[in-house]
């Protein structure tokens, strides 16, 4: 069987040469067709970003790694088809905040004692929007720290970093910049990295960006006490 392997270049599919395929580059091909025909006008990037999303399912480091690969500001651009690692109920289970002040949605990216990315679903129904402000609303700045220091604790208050440490707080943050305004429909994609954790210290560390529809949007260095 003679079949036309796609690649995407510049956001266009150009064939190449018509040969004879093996069965493996066949699978990749109609693979490569399912994710074009669900992911119709999307980039490059975040299409390749995809490329296993439609592979037999294998809970293997090999997938795992690949789910690891995904940053913020690529999620940020289309983040409608994304699986969650993390939802509500799970998250719940690792945070003590309750409404009206759990700012994490979900967690769409995880690597254990590194990294997470989550996602804040930014609602006009929200409390603070009453005074902040009713003609013109905006989410306020402070909100977005407090959204990625929480994203933070799902990171310090599991294994291998909550092998020692129970408990965490807000210490402080740094190297703050707001770059642009977080209005009601917004998604906030929140990415957290572990910078050190001082054992002997109890301080850890982390760096966080947040990005809506592809631009940062916070910035900042934090600090966590971390307790037994």
């Amino acid at each position: 069987m003679v079949q036309a392997l796609f690649y995407v270049v510049s956001s266009n599919l150009f064939p190449v040469q018509s040969r004879k395929l093996g069965s493996v580059q066949k699978a990749k091909c109609i693979r490569q067709k399912q994710l074009l025909d669900k992911y119709p006008n999307t980039n490059p990037t975040f299409l390749r970003s995809r490329r296993r999303e439609l592979a037999p399912a294998h809970n293997t480091s090999a997938d795992l790694a690949w789910r690891m690969q995904l940053s913020a500001e690529e999620v940020s651009k289309n983040h409608s088809g994304v699986a969650t690692v993390y939802g509500p109920a799970e998250i719940l289970k690792i945070l003590p905040h309750r409404f009206p002040f759990l700012l994490v949605d979900r967690v769409i990216e995880f690597e254990a004692g590194k990294r997470a990315v989550g996602l804040k679903n930014i609602s006009f129904n929200e409390p603070q929007f009453t005074g902040h402000f009713p003609e013109k609303p905006i989410f306020p700045g402070v909100y977005m720290l407090e959204a990625l220091a929480q994203l933070g604790g799902i990171v310090m208050l599991q294994p291998p970093i909550s092998e020692s440490y129970r408990e965490f707080y807000f210490a402080g943050v740094t190297q703050v910049r707001f770059r642009k305004p977080v209005i009601p429909g917004d998604t906030l994609v929140m990415q957290m990295e572990v910078i050190s954790v001082r054992q002997q210290l109890g301080i850890g560390k982390m760096s966080g960006k947040g990005y809506v529809d592809g631009k940062l949007a916070v910035e900042g260095e934090f600090t966590f006490s971390v307790q037994s």
